[in-house]
C-alpha cells in the first residue's frame, strides 16, 4: 500500500481532493477556495461525484447532529428541501471505518485514511482466502501484493463501491474458516464473525454492489458446507449455524433494510424503470485490465473496472489444470457463483430475463456490479491455479501447462481483437456494428509490453526457482515482469501517461472553506433561506460542506412530490438529480425560487452592478452574490388556503398571483383543514420568528390573529412527520403539494415544531431488539457448550495403560 498510495500517505494528496476533476463551488479552477487547480489528469469515466457531494458531506451532516445537535442523524435539510438521511441506506454510519471521518467532521485526511484502510484489509482478507482455500502461502503472499494494484480503484476513485468491494471478502473467509473449523463450536466463532462481515458490508455505502457482493459471498460460503466432504449430518448441522448467523443479522440489520425499503416505496429513484447495462463475452480480456474496456470508448473512457493480468495467470492456469483441480470442492464452490456472476454480467442472462427478476432489474449496471462479484472469486481461483503452478516448477509437464496457458490467453485476445458486434453495452458505445476497435497509440505499446510480462514471468520465476545459470538475472525479470503487470493501476505524482493512471491532487481541508461569497450569505442570514448557483456555480451536494441549503442534490432516494413540484414550476434538471438554472433564466423563474424559499443566489463574478428587480447585491469579488429581497420566508402563518387542481394551475398561482407567500391545497385535502371560508386574495400572512433548527427538528414561533395553517417549506414525507403546536401533536398535511402544514385551530402566540422520525423505525428497532436478544441467546449457548464440553474432557476416566508420573 505504501508503493501503491505513496502520494497520498507520504506527499499530501488526497483521493477527495478538489483538484481530482470535479466542479464544486466555482465553474473554473481551483474549484473551491484556497484550491490548487491545474492539470486534470484521469477523471474521465470515474464517478468522483458520489463521494465528494454525498458521501464526504453526509459524514459532515452526521458529525453535526450527533455532536452538535445531540441527535441520530435521520434527515438531511441541505438538498431537495429536506430528504431522509438514514433511511437512503448509504450513509456508512454502521461501518467502524467511518467513524473516524465522522468524529473529525468530514477531515479529508480521515477519508484518505479510510480509504488506505480500507485497501490494506482488503489485500490482507484476499491474501488470508488465498491462503485457507488453496493452501499455498506463496500463492497468497503474491495475491496479496497483487491486491492493492487492481483497474477497480481507479473506475471506482473515490466512490462508495470502493468501500463496498474490500469489505466484501470477510464474509467469504468466515464461510471459509466455518468449513475448516474442528467443531461445531469453533465454527461458532466464525459464525458470529460473519454477522459482524455482512452488516459491515451492508454499512458500505452502496445499494447495488452491497446487495450483490452481500448474495453472493454468502451463496459461495453456503456452497462450500454443502459440497464439504462431511457426513450430510454434519454439513447440515454446519449450515444451520451459519444460516442462523444470517438470520440474526437480519434482525440486528432492521433499522437499516426496514427503514431503506419504506423510503424506497414512497422516492424517485433514477433506476425506476428497468435498463440493462451488460459486456459480450468478446470483452473477456477486460476483466483484467481496464485498457481494454476503454478502446471502446471516445477518449478512452473508463466505463468498466478490472483486475489485473497477475490475477489472469492464475486463473488461467487453473483452467490449464482443471482434471487435477476437480476434486477441490472448495474451488467448485466459488467457481459456481462465478459462473453465474459473469452470465448476469456478459449478457448470457439476457436483458429481457434480466428485466423480470426483482430489484436485480433496477440495477441498471449489471457489467460493473457483477464484474464487483466475480474479482473476488477469480483472486480465490487464481490461487488455485498459482498453487498448480508453483507447485510444478521442477517437473517437465510445467511447460506444457505454460503454453496452454498462453494459449487460454490467445483466445481472449483472438475474441477480443475479433469483436465485430460492438454493442458490448445497451445505450453507452459509441462503436457501430463493424466499426474495427480504435488503437489508442499508449495501448499499442502497453498491451504488447502486458502480453510479454504475462508469459515471461513464469517462465522467469522457474528459471530463477531452478537455479538455473543466471538465476539472480532471471529473478529481476520476474521482478520487472510482476511490476510491469501492475503499474498502471497504482498512484503517481506525474507520469508522461498520467491519462492512464491515477495521479491525486493537493489535500485541501474542506470543513472550514471561507471566501467574501460565502461570509456575504453568512452574514446577510439572519432566518432560514435556501442558497442556488447559477449555471455550474455551487454544484448541488457541496452546497452541504459549505452548510447552504438548496433545492436539488445527488440523493438516489428523491422525494417525488418535489419533482414534481419543480417541474410543474418550469424548473429543469439534468442527470435526473440537479436542478440547473441557467442566468439568462433567472428573471422568468425568480418566483418559482422565491416560493422554493430561495434568498441568495450565486453566479459569475463580474455581473455588473444593476441587479435583477427583486434582489439586491451583496459585495463580494469571488462570486456575484444577490439576496431576493421578494423570497417566501421559510415558515408563515396564513389564515386563508388557496384551492389548485394540477401542475399548471399552482404554477399560474405563484407567477401570476400577488407574489406573497399562500398555502394552497387540491380540493380533497383542503376539505381535511375545515377551515371557516375566507377571501383567498385578502389572506393574511404572518411570517414566522425564533427559528430552532437541527438536524430533525424544525421549530419556530407564530403570532395567529385567526385560526389557520402554519406552513414550513420543508419537504413533506407521508407519515413520516410529526407536528406539534404548543408541544401538542396535530395532524400534519402537504401544503403547496411537496410543504408541510399544521393547523392552528385558534388566535394567538403558537411554538410549533415539525420532526422527521420514520414510520418503519419504530417496527424496525423492535424488530433489532429481538436480533440482540437472539445473538444474546446465541452467545449463551456458545458459553455453555464450551463450559459442558470442558466438563466432559475432564470427568473421561483415566485410560488403564497411562502411568502417572510424579
Amino acid at each position: 500500500m505504501a508503493l501503491c498510495c505513496h502520494p497520498v500517505i507520504f506527499f499530501g494528496k488526497s483521493f477527495i481532493s478538489p483538484d481530482n476533476g470535479l466542479l464544486l463551488l466555482y465553474e473554473g479552477k481551483p474549484t473551491v477556495p484556497g484550491g490548487v487547480g491545474g492539470h486534470i489528469d484521469n477523471a474521465v469515466g470515474s464517478d468522483l461525484g458520489a463521494t465528494m457531494l454525498w458521501n464526504m458531506p453526509a459524514s459532515m451532516i452526521q458529525h453535526r447532529a450527533l455532536f452538535h445537535d445531540h441527535e441520530f442523524p435521520l434527515w438531511s435539510r441541505y438538498n431537495w428541501s429536506g430528504l431522509p438521511l438514514f433511511a437512503q441506506s448509504l450513509s456508512m454510519i454502521g461501518d467502524p471505518l467511518e467513524w473516524v471521518p465522522i468524529l473529525t467532521g468530514g477531515a479529508s485526511w480521515a477519508w484518505d485514511w479510510k480509504f488506505i484502510t480500507a485497501q490494506v484489509l482488503f489485500a490482507f482478507a484476499i491474501g488470508l482466502l488465498v491462503r485457507r482455500t488453496s493452501g499455498s502461502l506463496a500463492a497468497a503472499l503474491l495475491l496479496t501484493l497483487s491486491a492493492p494494484f487492481m483497474g477497480f480503484f481507479a473506475y471506482r476513485y473515490n466512490h462508495p463501491a470502493f468501500f463496498s468491494l474490500c469489505y466484501s471478502p470477510w464474509i467469504l473467509l468466515a464461510w471459509v474458516e466455518g468449513a475448516r473449523a474442528s467443531s461445531h463450536r469453533q465454527a461458532a466463532v466464525w459464525a458470529f464473525l460473519l454477522i459482524f462481515a455482512d452488516w459491515w458490508e451492508m454499512n458500505s455505502g452502496t445499494a447495488k454492489e452491497m446487495s450483490a457482493l452481500l448474495l453472493f459471498m454468502n451463496a459461495a460460503g453456503g456452497l462450500m458446507l454443502l459440497l464439504a466432504a462431511q457426513p450430510m449430518r454434519w454439513r447440515l448441522t454446519r449450515l444451520g449455524i451459519f444460516a442462523w448467523a444470517n438470520i440474526v443479522f437480519l434482525l440486528l440489520s432492521a433499522p437499516l433494510w426496514m427503514t431503506f425499503l419504506d423510503a424506497l416505496g414512497k422516492a424517485h429513484t433514477s433506476y425506476d424503470e428497468p435498463r440493462i447495462y451488460q459486456m459480450t463475452p468478446g470483452l473477456a480480456l477486460g476483466l483484467f485490465d481496464d485498457i481494454f474496456h476503454r478502446q471502446f470508448m471516445p477518449i478512452e473512457f473508463l466505463f468498466n473496472p478490472s483486475t489485473n493480468f497477475f490475477v489472469l495467470i492464475g486463473v488461467a492456469w487453473a483452467l490449464v489444470r482443471a482434471r487435477a483441480l476437480a476434486g477441490e470442492r472448495m474451488l467448485w464452490a466459488v467457481t459456481l457463483p462465478a459462473v453465474a456472476a459473469g452470465a448476469l454480467a456478459f449478457g448470457v442472462v439476457s436483458p429481457a430475463t434480466a428485466a423480470t427478476i426483482p430489484f436485480l432489474k433496477n440495477i441498471y449496471h449489471f457489467d460493473n456490479t457483477f464484474s464487483c462479484v466475480l474479482f473476488i472469486l477469480l483472486f480465490v481461483i487464481a490461487g488455485y491455479g498459482l498453487r498448480e503452478c508453483l507447485a510444478r516448477l521442477r517437473d517437465k509437464e510445467w511447460v506444457g501447462d505454460w503454453a496452454l496457458m498462453l494459449t487460454f490467453v490467445g483466445v481472449l485476445v483472438a475474441s477480443y481483437f475479433g469483436l465485430t458486434d460492438a454493442a458490448h453495452r445497451v445505450g453507452r458505445t459509441m462503436l457501430k456494428v463493424g466499426e474495427s476497435i480504435p488503437l489508442s497509440l499508449f495501448f499499442a505499446g502497453y498491451a504488447p509490453a502486458l502480453f510479454a510480462a504475462l508469459a515471461i514471468l513464469p517462465w522467469a520465476m522457474r528459471q530463477a526457482w531452478l537455479r538455473r545459470p543466471a538465476a539472480a538475472a532471471w529473478a529481476v525479470v520476474a521482478l520487472c515482469a510482476f511490476a510491469t503487470l501492475h503499474f498502471r493501476h497504482g498512484m503517481y505524482l506525474q507520469t508522461k501517461f498520467d491519462f492512464y493512471t491515477r495521479n491525486p491532487k493537493t489535500r485541501t481541508d474542506l470543513r472550514h472553506l471561507t471566501s467574501p461569497a460565502l461570509e456575504a450569505v453568512r452574514t446577510a442570514s439572519t432566518e432560514p433561506g435556501r442558497v442556488v448557483g447559477l449555471d455550474w456555480e455551487m454544484v448541488p451536494g457541496f452546497n452541504t460542506v459549505l452548510g447552504f441549503e438548496t433545492i436539488s442534490g445527488p440523493e438516489a432516494l428523491m422525494n417525488p412530490a418535489m419533482l414534481e413540484l419543480t417541474t410543474s414550476l418550469g424548473l429543469k434538471r439534468i442527470w435526473d438529480w440537479r436542478i440547473k438554472i441557467k442566468e439568462e433564466d433567472f428573471a422568468s423563474l425568480h418566483r418559482a425560487l422565491d416560493m422554493l424559499n430561495v434568498r441568495y443566489i450565486l453566479a459569475e463574478p463580474g455581473q455588473g452592478s444593476s441587479p435583477p428587480p427583486g434582489t439586491k447585491l451583496l459585495p463580494a469579488s469571488d462570486l456575484t452574490v444577490l439576496e431576493s429581497t421578494t423570497a417566501w420566508p421559510r415558515a408563515f402563518f396564513t389564515d386563508a388556503v388557496g384551492v389548485y387542481n394540477d401542475g399548471p394551475s399552482l404554477r399560474k398561482l405563484v407567477e401570476e398571483g400577488d407574489g406573497r407567500p399562500f398555502a394552497a391545497e387540491p380540493p380533497a385535502l383542503q376539505a381535511m383543514l375545515k377551515l371557516p371560508a375566507r377571501d383567498f386574495a385578502k389572506r393574511v400572512v404572518q411570517p414566522a420568528q425564533h427559528y430552532k433548527l437541527t438536524n430533525n427538528t424544525t421549530t419556530f414561533e407564530i403570532d395567529a390573529p385567526s385560526s389557520g395553517v402554519a406552513v414550513l417549506l420543508e419537504a413533506n414525507v407521508p407519515n413520516d412527520i410529526l407536528a406539534y403546536v404548543d408541544d401538542q401533536p396535530v395532524l400534519c398535511v402537504p401544503v403547496d403539494h411537496a410543504f408541510r402544514g399544521a393547523l392552528i385551530d385558534k388566535p394567538g402566540h403558537h411554538v410549533v415544531r415539525f420532526e422527521y422520525w420514520p414510520a418503519a423505525l419504530d417496527g424496525a428497532l423492535n424488530v433489532a431488539m429481538v436480533g440482540l436478544i437472539a445473538l444474546g441467546l446465541s452467545f449463551w449457548w456458545w458459553r455453555r457448550s464450551g463450559r459442558l464440553e470442558a466438563k466432559a474432557i475432564s470427568t473421561q476416566p483415566t485410560p488403564p495403560d497411562c502411568v502417572a508420573v510424579s
